[in-house]
């Protein structure tokens, strides 16, 4: 969730361990690689300086190029360097490019079905053949602070949120009479008091109350999307048929 956006890495000469080096060659990789830590995790946003300091082995840019060259390009041994037109310039190309076409991602939460305490939904995102199954707590929709009931139907955009018990996820804005709603794991009712949490399967217990499985694995899948966008808006609304089973 970044500012401008660029669609295309251009560089003229090499860039990392053993480049060329050109300060604008190295501000434009620094740009690029700001704009996709959604797919580099734990790296930090790097200062677009065009500098990679007089030791460029121990430069925080050159081992952003690695962490990129082995969790985006596969490569065993990454070398720190980005070369003209080379593997790794394509694919940061490539990635740069679905980063610009979903840089406003918009996601749709239609809730189906819901229990005494929990409502079961469908999330999707725009232009994303997958879905996933989105677990709230039951209605009725609530604006009280604190109630174990879901938040309101509505168009929210999200902000980066962290905390000691919730790192690296989502907060929705400007949700009428809550705070602190996030989208983060989690698979039974319990485990929020307004959240939304994602699962890549979803199943009913013997009490009537619904839950999600492989919470972590869809949250972050999830999240990838938001990472790699400049804005993101979460649409919630309930389905006509939703009632208590």
């Amino acid at each position: 969730m970044k500012g401008s956006t660029i669609a295309k890495l251009q560089i003229a000469q090499s860039v990392g361990l053993g480049g060329v080096n050109t300060p604008k060659d190295i501000k434009a990789v620094q740009a690029a690689l700001n704009q996709l830590l959604g797919l580099i995790p734990p790296t930090k946003k790097l200062a677009e300086d065009g500098k990679l300091g007089s030791k460029p082995e121990n430069s925080k840019t050159v081992a952003a190029i690695k962490v990129f060259q082995k969790k985006v390009v596969g490569m065993v041994r990454p070398d720190g360097k980005i070369d003209v037109n080379g593997r790794s310039h394509r694919k940061f190309n490539e990635k740069l490019a679905v980063h610009t076409a979903k840089a406003n991602l918009k996601i749709k939460v239609k809730r189906l079905k819901q229990g005494t305490k929990s409502t079961l939904g469908s999330l999707k995102i725009d232009g994303v053949a997958k879905s996933w199954y989105v677990l709230e707590p039951g209605g009725p929709d609530s604006q009280q602070e604190g109630s174990d009931h879901r938040i309101s139907t509505g168009t929210y955009k999200l902000k980066p949120y962290s905390s000691p018990k919730y790192k690296n996820v989502y907060q929705l804005l400007n949700v009428p009479g809550r705070t602190n709603i996030l989208i983060h794991a989690g698979n039974y009712h319990q485990d929020t008091l307004g959240c939304l949490m994602p699962g890549k399967t979803s199943g009913k217990s013997s009490n009537g109350e619904y839950h999600v499985g492989n919470s972590r694995t869809a949250t972050k899948e999830i999240f990838e999307y938001i990472a790699a966008a400049s804005d993101t808006s979460v649409e919630i609304i309930n389905s006509e048929d939703l009632n208590n089973d």
